[in-house]
């Protein structure tokens, strides 16, 4: 006769479709399934509260957060800046491209100013921050976290949070809104130079009315509002990454792609958010 077949016993979620109701409600009470997703997000958003009340335990640290602040100074700031002046060249280079096209030359600098001021500056910003600073950020933790550094500080007494991530966080929020406005202002001076100078399609007088009309003063608290909260959330997300590294050099170099690829997604959706909320009900161009 032949052997009947095995059965494999059922798995511990099948197990729970098979008991009744009751049992099974109570059961989802006391031992929750664990979605990946949401278990993610609930971690982010804990690292990142105690990331903010560790800023209250700095005041030891205060040299830590001062060296900070000068290696991004130092180390990031004339890399943003440039990229970022390379940007608004483009705007500069596009804006008298579109004036020659449509005959107008008063286009080139209306184009100018909003290109540069509302969207390509933060959005490259953004970029650059994360990947000169987020990168060696997670680079950096990472390779503390792998030499078993971090276990060391914990041992002395002194908290790796406030020490390793607060300080960062707080160094990087002191200078890259300084950081932004300097790549603003390199941005439009790029976008001067590329649509005016270049170009001498219009005076001079005539290019910085429509430039300066076009751009109203509450347009530049937005775009500096946009650069801080980009800049906020690219640091503290890299900060996450790099914190949580296990393992060893390999994880490391995961940590660092993963942390780029997030800060990525994460910047663009931001920029497109904020252009909606700021400019979307009222694009406030002087175009009638």
């Amino acid at each position: 006769m032949a052997a009947p077949p095995k059965t494999r016993p059922p798995t511990p979620r099948r197990r729970r479709r098979l008991e009744p109701p009751v049992e099974r409600a109570g059961a989802a009470i006391s031992e929750p399934e664990h979605v990946p997703a949401l278990d993610s997000v609930g971690g982010y958003a804990e690292f990142v509260w105690d990331a903010i009340k560790g800023v209250r335990r700095v005041g030891p640290y205060a040299a830590e957060v001062l060296r900070q602040t000068a290696l991004i100074a130092t180390g990031s700031m004339l890399v943003i800046v440039w990229v970022s002046f390379l940007a608004g060249a483009t705007c500069g280079l596009e804006g008298a491209a579109l004036a020659r096209s449509l005959g107008a030359g008063i286009a080139g600098p209306l184009f100018s100013a909003f290109c540069t001021t509302r969207e390509v500056v933060p959005f490259i910003f953004g970029f650059i921050v994360a990947a000169k600073v987020g990168g060696g950020i997670v680079a950096q933790l990472g390779a503390m976290r792998v030499n078993e550094e971090v276990d060391a500080l914990e041992a002395m007494g002194i908290s790796s949070v406030t020490y390793l991530v607060s300080t960062r966080m707080l160094a990087a929020m002191l200078m890259l809104p300084v950081a932004y406005l300097l790549s603003l202002g390199a941005g439009q001076a790029a976008s001067w130079l590329t649509s005016f100078v270049r170009s001498g399609d219009i005076s001079q007088g005539t290019w910085e009315l429509v430039f300066y009309t076009a751009i109203d003063p509450v347009d530049i608290i937005y775009s500096v509002i946009k650069g801080i909260v980009i800049s906020f959330f690219v640091i503290i997300t890299a900060l996450y990454f790099g914190f949580r590294v296990r393992g060893g050099p390999v994880e490391v170099g995961t940590a660092t792609a993963q942390s780029m690829a997030v800060n990525l997604i994460l910047v663009t959706v931001l920029n497109m958010v904020m252009t909606f909320i700021f400019w979307g009900f009222n694009p406030n161009l002087p175009i009638a």
